[in-house]
């Protein structure tokens, strides 16, 4: 056990090691952009122009000049813009770091969640925190600001419902219905639901997509 301790936090060293000097070249435009540079585009744009590439790329020059063939095309839903406009009061750097902490904060609630859910007692639940902070996969969708941890903690919460009481089923519908803001990841909770029968969550999930639609029509319009 104390070899395996050892080994894990030589792990997380490496990674942390790894992670500090990645973090200093996030403006650098020599490199890749981050998939929260199309996030970030969004948040600066008006809602009428959101898919015009030509203002994508006038904007993201601003902050990190590229080709355009390098450039982050922001192609989610109108309604998963609107959870990055706050950012759009910051400079970069500062909105890039708010993003981490924010993906901390959901990966906090997902593990926590799991914890409770699970019944792990204290020593399983603290080597589910560890050996997921010496994941490379957690750090480099931190570094990318992806949106792994939003799907996470979305299907986090979708299992929970579907395996909670009857009365709660219908959360699953909502964790669905959210998930749609890439919906490749809709796909398999929407057949459980069908295969299980859970007619108020199919429901529920039906009304929060169409509730979902509406406000991108009126964000964006037609």
């Amino acid at each position: 056990m104390n070899r395996i301790v050892a080994v894990a936090v030589g792990l997380l060293l490496g990674m942390t090691v790894f992670l500090v000097p990645e973090l200093s070249r996030l403006s650098d435009a020599a490199n890749p952009f981050a998939d929260f540079a199309a996030f970030y585009t969004a948040a600066k744009s008006d809602w009428r122009s959101l898919y015009d590439l030509d203002r994508q790329y006038q904007i993201q020059s601003e902050f990190a000049p590229a080709p355009r063939e390098r450039m982050a095309f922001y192609f989610y839903p109108p309604f998963f813009a609107a959870l990055f406009k706050p950012l759009a009061w910051l400079s970069y750097g500062q909105a890039f770091a708010a993003m981490i902490l924010f993906d901390l904060l959901l990966l906090g609630l997902a593990l926590t969640i799991l914890i409770r859910h699970l019944d792990l007692s204290r020593n399983q639940g603290c080597w589910l925190i560890f050996t997921t902070f010496i994941n490379f996969a957690v750090y480099f969708c931190l570094l990318k600001g992806q949106t792994s941890f939003i799907s996470l903690l979305l299907l986090v919460l979708y299992v929970v419902a579907v395996n909670g009481s009857t009365e709660r089923h219908y959360r699953a519908g909502v964790w669905t219905a959210l998930l749609c803001f890439k919906p490749p990841l809709a796909i398999v909770p929407v057949v459980v639901l069908c295969v299980r029968r859970y007619w108020n969550a199919l429901l529920t999930f039906a009304i929060c997509l169409a509730v979902l639609g509406v406000i991108s029509i009126a964000l964006v319009g037609w």
